[in-house]
């Protein structure tokens, strides 16, 4: 892989893992465009790629995750005497995350075997979709984004959203992200999207998708090298080195940019030109495929 594609590719990681507009299904688009990338066969390239939005996550989020993991071990308050000792709003945080990471888990094994179908993959040596079927699906998955993104903003606009989160907005946004496995469906688009028709304040919906996908990220790409890794693995070329770096670093970069986009488009209540873009894109495959 040539340095060029590799930036490239850690340019559409870092700003689609993090816009609601389906890292997954782009990967998918420009594969078709980027010659020289061999999906079968980059299983650690993309894991490079996520590791760097992963840690775009992680210094976007610094003061946050150190502030709670400060408070998660100190004295949440005195207890009246008798009474249960209070539950730091931490912990509770650190449980619904749990939560949806278990519905995440229950929705989307299930559904990880046929999507990476979708990537070309295989069983049995046999096909299951042709190029043009699997741009197709991509196309009308971005459409469905589209739809989530703008009927989770017109029916959460005008109301006061909650900054607190229940056990119930972690089960449906846990599914949510299970669902996303599928390229098109875009994993922030849909948490977010499941969050606002829940009722929750726009930012804080931000705030809980992104922190999700720390764990998410890291569980999906440990899972792909256990199941994988084995059939993949091959020593790297020093200019294959030099690529991966370049690649990882461009998603790290982009990714904070990307962040930083999304928070103030949620804040303003603007999630719709997303849908737009996601129309447009996915329409358009869908039609051309």
């Amino acid at each position: 892989m040539s340095i060029a594609d590799a930036v490239l590719l850690g340019v559409v990681q870092g700003l689609t893992e993090f816009l609601p507009v389906s890292s997954s299904g782009h990967l998918v688009l420009f594969e078709h465009v980027v010659q020289s990338f061999d999906a079968d066969g980059a299983l650690l390239f993309n894991v490079t790629l996520h590791l760097g939005t992963l840690f775009s996550v992680l210094v976007y989020y610094r003061r946050d995750l150190a502030g709670m993991v400060g408070r998660l071990f100190s004295p949440s308050g005195v207890p009246v005497s008798g009474s249960a000792p209070p539950i730091s709003p931490d912990w509770r945080f650190l449980g619904l995350i749990v939560l949806a990471m278990l519905v995440t888990a229950l929705f989307g094994f299930p559904l990880r075997d046929w999507a990476e179908a979708l990537f070309g993959e295989s069983r049995g040596g046999e096909q299951l979709m042709s190029d043009s079927q699997r741009l197709r699906f991509v196309g009308i998955a971005l459409i469905v984004t589209g739809v989530l993104l703008a009927l989770s903003e017109r029916l959460q606009s005008g109301k006061a959203g909650r900054e607190n989160l229940g056990w119930r907005d972690a089960l449906l946004i846990g599914a949510a992200q299970g669902l996303a496995v599928i390229p098109g469906i875009s994993r922030s688009g849909a948490t977010i999207s499941a969050a606002l028709f829940r009722g929750v304040d726009a930012v804080q919906a931000v705030r809980f998708s992104f922190l999700l996908s720390v764990p998410a990220i890291v569980a999906a790409e440990f899972y792909a090298l256990y199941a994988k890794g084995g059939e993949t693995a091959a020593p790297l070329a020093a200019g294959d080195l030099a690529a991966y770096g370049l690649g990882a670093l461009t998603a790290f970069a982009v990714g904070l940019l990307a962040i930083k986009v999304i928070v103030g488009t949620a804040r303003r209540g603007r999630l719709t030109y997303f849908a737009i873009y996601c129309w447009a894109v996915g329409g358009m495959v869908a039609v051309l495929a």
